[in-house]
């Protein structure tokens, strides 16, 4: 939708940055197609430029996407891929957390210069509320790159080695060949000779 020339572009997700891979051309009825094939599912990011764009996982099968092009992440409809549309949802509770985020952080940072350690308690509740619902899809999700991604995004293997470990653990069991599960394996196997136990780090709302 709003779209009637120009091109698509699509980026594989690397170990550390996207690379291009494709580009088609969008039709003049707002349409455009990719084929091909991957060798397993796999992070892509589509877009009509670097920040008009949307995460997608692809596999060996027919995917289809309608979007409006104002705005490719946040309009994105997926049919054909479960991993994607469980990744919107992912991108939807964290962009809700960010919003809190920016909500609370004031009256947080007020209360600090208060004194006031009951509100400070409260609002850092709050705050951990938003956090718990990326773990709990996190945790919810053990056979999706959804959840992977959820790791490899937003917990800190150090701080967080306990969790982590324990969802690498499943990735490891139910995707066992994803390139994604031995990039996290490696990431963690360094943690793992070191580590005599894990402690909950002391939590503060970020300012």
């Amino acid at each position: 939708e709003n779209a009637t020339d120009g091109n698509v572009y699509l980026y594989e997700l690397g170990e550390s940055q996207f690379v291009a891979r494709d580009t088609s051309a969008i039709a003049q009825d707002g349409t455009f197609r990719f084929e091909g094939s991957v060798e397993e599912p796999t992070f892509y990011r589509l877009g009509l430029d670097q920040q008009n764009a949307v995460m997608l996982v692809l596999e060996n099968k027919d995917i289809s996407l309608a979007a409006d092009a104002s705005d490719l992440a946040t309009t994105a409809k997926v049919e054909g891929s479960e991993d994607t549309k469980l990744l919107q949802e992912w991108f939807r509770l964290n962009e809700e957390l960010k919003k809190k985020e920016a909500e609370l952080t004031p009256k947080f940072n007020e209360a600090t210069a208060a004194g006031d350690e009951a509100k400070v308690e409260e609002l850092r509740e709050e705050y951990m509320g938003y956090r718990k619902k990326l773990r709990d899809f996190i945790a919810e999700h053990p056979g999706s790159l959804a959840s992977i991604f959820g790791i490899l995004s937003f917990v800190n293997p150090v701080e967080e080695f306990a969790f982590a470990d324990s969802m690498v653990t499943l990735y490891t069991e139910k995707l066992p060949d994803s390139k994604y599960t031995a990039m996290l394996n490696e990431q963690l196997n360094a943690l793992r000779r070191t580590a005599v136990g894990a402690m909950a780090p002391d939590i503060t709302l970020p300012t």
